[in-house]
């Protein structure tokens, strides 16, 4: 085998063998690789062969046995696979090794301290490097090749704002100045007692523990196969709505409980802002709804016909004492609707009693289903458990202009008298109270119901301030059945969201029934057909199809405050 017969491929070959390689193990390479051919080339060796090469296109810096030009290793480093670990290997070399190896190379160019196989091994290196600068770029690419390089490169430039990709990003950074303080500056004693007093209350409080935990509901009520009624109107609502208001309510609560971390030293006093909506669906948390079936019907019993089963107080106790034994009884709300049987009731209020020992701050939400229009249609026994047993540990009531007379034994005539049976109500033990519906004349036309709403608040100070608010309703010509239910979850969503803030919380709720009314209206007389009124199967909620209002209602009733 001859020099002559020394194949690119082959020195490129070898080159990928000593990619990897540490200076030491390069130069036993060589070594071995230059004995193989020792004996032919020892006679040409000794005539003086030696080996033409180009001209340098720039002053290069060789290094001892082994070793190749820097500068030249350097430029192929994009294009040469080999070329990043030949110039670490270079790189590792001393300065003075690299100073004293200057002397060998002579003025013609050639490297008399090197074989020729390392000669060779250099020199093409070098015609590399030279065909790459004359180039000024890829050699011997194909154009595939180039144009997904320049697809993908600007990819990385609209990705990062630009920039020259080919080289790392210089940094600056600024030392910090921190304001100091001769003496330090610390707080008063007092301060620090009120500070210690805020934040065990905080600690303690609705607000620090539900943004620690999930919001969760006990949901006490009617049950149907088919359609929206009692925990099918509420279940899905909660659930599936819940989830954004859940988080956003919990924010809220902690930011006006006056949550603070450190800055006077040691405590940082800060004041973090949010914005309505700017929660998105990648940040949320709904409502988890645990559903207790009071009865379990085919179908409301504005149906012709209807099968099911009732469940007992026994039976109800029965299903919250297996609750109970698992430890998985802690609750946040407590909702509650139709019922027809007194043990039944006060066997809920016995259940609400105890989970607020357990919780102090659980909010129970009532609908006191009693009657509608100067008639009850519920035995009349019940009357005086509402009265007496389950609105006082109520904390939201929504009942309709008849249910607030009967609670108080008082008339309403006028929005005055409304005012004064919600503060009556107030009185009996609910925060919260919304007349869903009365007989009042609107101020837009008998087209539209009067809706009335109350919202006690005390202050820090142990005062008391009320809210109160007026909502007038489009009417809708048609008997639905599962609205109420409805409403009450839809009033315990956004009561929890907005709690100090009962005309946003109304303006929510009244828009969401108004949207979903307002879907199932349109399809049940497309159901119908002209000239016809329709039936209570098409009269069944559109809630499925309602999920984007549920979930962000656009608001199409406003409420007004009235003092």
């Amino acid at each position: 085998m001859t020099l002559e017969s020394v194949t690119l491929a082959e020195v490129e070959a070898s080159l990928g063998t000593l990619e990897n390689e540490s200076l030491s193990e390069t130069t036993d390479y060589l070594e071995k690789e230059a004995e193989i051919f020792a004996e032919e080339k020892r006679m040409e060796m000794m005539m003086g062969w030696h080996l033409k090469r180009e001209p340098r296109l720039q002053r290069s810096t060789t290094v001892a046995t082994g070793s190749i030009d820097v500068d030249s290793a350097a430029a192929v480093t994009d294009d040469f696979p080999a070329s990043a670990a030949v110039k670490e290997v270079l790189l590792g070399q001393d300065e003075g090794a690299q100073t004293a190896a200057l002397g060998s190379e002579d003025v013609k160019g050639t490297h008399t301290d090197l074989d020729p196989v390392q000669r060779l091994f250099l020199e093409k290196i070098k015609d590399y490097d030279n065909m790459h600068r004359l180039n000024g770029g890829l050699l011997e690419t194909e154009p595939d090749y180039v144009k997904y390089l320049s697809e993908e490169t600007a990819k990385l430039q609209r990705l990062y704002g630009g920039g020259d990709l080919s080289s790392f990003p210089e940094f600056t950074f600024t030392e910090a100045v921190f304001a100091k303080s001769d003496p330090p500056l610390l707080p008063s004693h007092d301060f620090v007692i009120e500070m210690i007093n805020g934040l065990s209350r905080i600690a303690s409080s609705s607000a620090y523990r539900e943004a620690a935990m999930e919001c969760r509901v006990l949901s006490i009520q009617s049950h149907v196969v088919r359609g929206y009624v009692g925990n099918k109107s509420a279940s899905f609502p909660l659930q599936d709505k819940e989830s954004q208001a859940c988080q956003q309510a919990r924010r809220r609560r902690c930011e006006e409980a006056g949550l603070r971390l450190a800055a006077t030293g040691f405590l940082l006093v800060t004041s973090p802002k949010m914005e309505t909506g700017s929660l998105g669906a990648g940040l949320v948390l709904g409502f988890e709804v645990d559903s207790i079936n009071s009865v379990q019907f085919s179908n409301h019993t504005g149906y012709s016909h209807w099968k099911g089963q009732v469940l007992t107080a026994d039976e109800l106790h029965v299903l919250y004492e297996g609750i109970k034994l698992n430890n998985v009884h802690q609750y946040d709300y407590v909702l509650t609707g139709y019922t027809r049987d007194t043990s039944f009731l006060e066997m809920v209020v016995d259940i609400v009693q105890e989970l607020k020992r357990a919780n102090p701050n659980l909010v129970y939400v009532c609908d006191p289903v009693l009657g509608d229009h100067g008639s009850m249609y519920v035995p009349q026994n019940l009357y005086p458990v509402y009265k007496n047993k389950v609105v006082p540990v109520a904390d939201i009531i929504t009942p309709n202009q008849f249910e607030a007379e009967l609670l108080t034994g008082k008339n309403i005539s006028t929005e005055k008298d409304a005012v004064e049976v919600m503060d009556l109500l107030h009185a009996m033990g609910p925060d919260t109270v919304v007349i869903t519906s009365s007989d009042l004349p609107s101020r837009l036309g008998d087209r539209f119901l009067v809706s009335l709403g109350s919202q006690r608040h005390v202050r820090p100070d142990g005062s008391r301030t009320t809210q109160r608010v007026r909502i007038e309703v489009p009417k809708v010509d048609a008997v639905f059945v599962g609205t109420g239910d409805l409403f009450a979850a839809m009033l315990l969503a956004w009561t929890h969201h907005y709690p100090n803030d009962l005309k946003m919380a109304c303006e929510k709720t009244f828009s969401v029934m108004h949207h979903v009314i307002q879907r199932t209206i349109s399809y049940a007389h497309e159901l119908a057909g002209p000239g016809r009124r329709p039936s209570p199967p098409q009269l069944e909620l559109r809630m499925v199809q309602s999920k984007a209002d549920i979930e962000d209602p656009a608001i199409v009733t406003e409420a007004t405050v009235i003092s």
